[in-house]
């Protein structure tokens, strides 16, 4: 599971727990990305700072994308 603009990652990390499934979260904001890792104390969810307009690639392990404003 992939979650752009994940903020805090609340949402994707207690996803991710719940589902017992590997989340990717990438987040623009230092701080929010501070918060996250705080947030995630489990193996399940990476969280990279990025910024979501720029994103290039082919990303073969994702399932899923999820994005909210």
């Amino acid at each position: 599971i992939c979650d752009l603009g994940c903020g805090a990652g609340t949402r994707l990390i207690n996803l991710c727990k719940d589902l017992n499934h590997k989340g990717l979260g990438i987040e623009l904001s230092k701080q929010a990305i501070k918060l996250a890792k705080k947030n995630s104390k489990n193996q399940l969810v990476t969280i990279k700072q990025g910024d979501i307009t720029n994103l290039q690639g082919i990303w073969p392990d994702v399932e899923v994308i999820m994005q909210f404003f």
